[in-house]
């Protein structure tokens, strides 16, 4: 509609009176939605129907070519005569809870259509069976309805532009399309200085209306380029091939624009601002903008699930396995940036880990029996509560790992992942060193580490395998060999459950 509203102000501006645009009568009559916005519908969604048996009529006679849901048979749709007067349905783009809206005065399809597009964004078009689903619920909210039938924005003509484009809008004069009489031939189409639209015979002569191709824009997912989880910043770019002296960028996130973001490249964070994302440009020469690009559908593709019930530890873990897989293990920073991307929806303080402590053994581990190498702790006095507070939760606020008594009651975290068999190889090395080098420095441990994986995987070590030096009972990695002591290579392999 805002491009309509630019062609009628240039008509009115060049006083030119009628004009030609690109439409024209063509003979293959199909269906199309109202709402011609390409970037509100993904692929296929133009497609749907919910039609009622016998319905569309194959050889309508009374040109019915609109369609209404059938408040009493099912909610099914059936083709109607355009000019019979019922309720309707309007789309209201800027109200993302409540689209749907119920208008309870008798018009006939075309005045239907005017009064959405004058006070919503239009008729409402169906997707899927969720809206489907959603206009039924709409429609019942108001029982009372004396109408049989509500108009929704499908509609069937054989209209064509000329430059082969299938945009189903349509913006005709009242009464129009009449078509002329039988000697008439009202087949091609002309604007009024008013906006709207009006057939003619197409061997009349009026001035014309041209346009230039818009330059095509493209979302671009600039980082990062693996699957987005909760917690990842994805930088979008906004991608125009022509001109360069574009001075501004409009970005709409679910076909509403988003304030503030104007910037040709902009990041959004998972999972607060998921959603399809398009992007046009604007510059001040001709063409003053860009095309609106296809929608680029940026969502969460996690294996975690945030449960906002209060629950103790036991609980929790009890509610993840009946309905999930298990409570979370954390086992490397990459989950541990997921978690804390969920752990900011929490509507508690805290949120419960897979993270348990044996006084038995007297060490931290994971509910997925593997042995927690990674940490967060908030402090090394939070690790070493012992068996008072002896299970683990992460902070809604910084992501920090606390340890707590099992019998609070807080929200947690569920993975979908099942456990992978991972098999983990024990082995005793031997270092020769300078006399200066401390092998309890952690930095030189890491160091020794890093040098002794690159060799290993020159030598076919997979390159997802994971080092870690084992510390001894004492806390110790590293232990000086006695004189005349013979060096014993041992191997152990175990599995383990991850």
């Amino acid at each position: 509609m805002a491009e309509m509203e630019e062609i009628k102000s240039a008509v009115q501006d060049a006083g030119v009176g009628e004009a030609w645009i690109g439409l024209r009568n063509g003979s293959s009559p199909k269906w199309q939605w109202s709402l011609a916005d390409r970037g509100f519908y993904t692929e296929n969604e133009t497609e749907f129907r919910n039609w009622d048996d016998g319905n569309p009529n194959p050889n309508p006679a009374g040109g019915e070519d609109c369609v209404a849901i059938k408040d009493r048979d099912g909610k099914k749709w059936h083709d109607n005569i355009c000019t019979t007067k019922f309720h309707f349905i309007c789309y209201n783009g800027r109200d993302s809870t409540h689209p749907y809206v119920l208008i309870e005065v008798e018009k006939n399809w075309r005045d239907a259509q005017r009064y959405c597009r004058e006070n919503h964004t239009d008729l409402a078009s169906v997707r899927n069976q969720t809206e489907n689903t959603q206009i039924q619920n709409t429609i019942n909210q108001t029982p009372n309805t004396t109408d049989n039938y509500v108009w929704i924005g499908l509609f069937r003509d054989a209209w064509e532009w000329s430059d082969g484009s299938s945009s189903s809008f349509r913006h005709w004069g009242p009464g129009e399309p009449n078509y002329g009489s039988s000697n008439q031939n009202e087949f091609c189409v002309e604007m009024k200085p008013s906006g709207l639209w009006n057939g003619v015979q197409c061997n009349s002569k009026r001035k014309c209306i041209c346009y230039e191709a818009l330059p095509s824009a493209t979302v671009v997912v600039v980082s990062p380029q693996s699957a987005f989880y909760s917690g990842d910043a994805v930088t979008l770019k906004c991608n125009i091939t022509q001109y360069t002296d574009w001075h501004q960028y409009v970005w709409r996130k679910d076909n509403s624009i988003v304030p503030g973001k104007t910037n040709q490249t902009i990041t959004i964070t998972l999972p607060q601002e998921a959603g399809q994302y398009q992007c046009s440009g604007q510059r001040e020469g001709r063409p003053v903008k860009s095309s609106t690009s296809g929608p680029v559908t940026i969502k969460n593709n996690d294996k975690l699930v945030l449960v906002g019930e209060n629950k103790t530890w036991m609980e929790a873990l009890q509610y993840c396995r009946e309905h999930h897989v298990d409570l979370v293990s954390v086992s490397s920073e990459q989950i541990q940036r997921w978690v804390e991307g969920w752990a900011k929806g929490a509507s508690s303080p805290h949120v419960w880990l897979g993270l348990r402590y044996s006084c038995n053994l007297g060490f931290w581990s994971w509910v997925n029996g593997v042995t927690v190498y990674y940490d967060n702790w908030a402090s090394d006095a939070e690790r070493e509560q012992g068996c008072a507070r002896s299970v683990g939760a992460v902070g809604r606020e910084g992501g920090q790992w606390v340890s707590l008594s099992d019998t609070n009651k807080l929200n947690f975290i569920c993975t979908n992942e099942p456990p992978r068999v991972i098999r983990t190889q024990i082995v005793r090395v031997e270092l020769k060193v300078a006399s200066h080098v401390d092998l309890d420095d952690p930095d030189v441990q890491a160091a020794f580490l890093q040098q002794m994986g690159q060799r290993l995987k020159d030598k076919g070590l997979p390159a997802d395998a994971q080092l870690t030096w084992r510390k001894q009972p004492d806390g110790k990695v590293f232990h000086e060999k006695e004189s005349g002591q013979a060096f014993q290579k041992k191997e152990d392999d175990e599995d383990e459950e991850k």
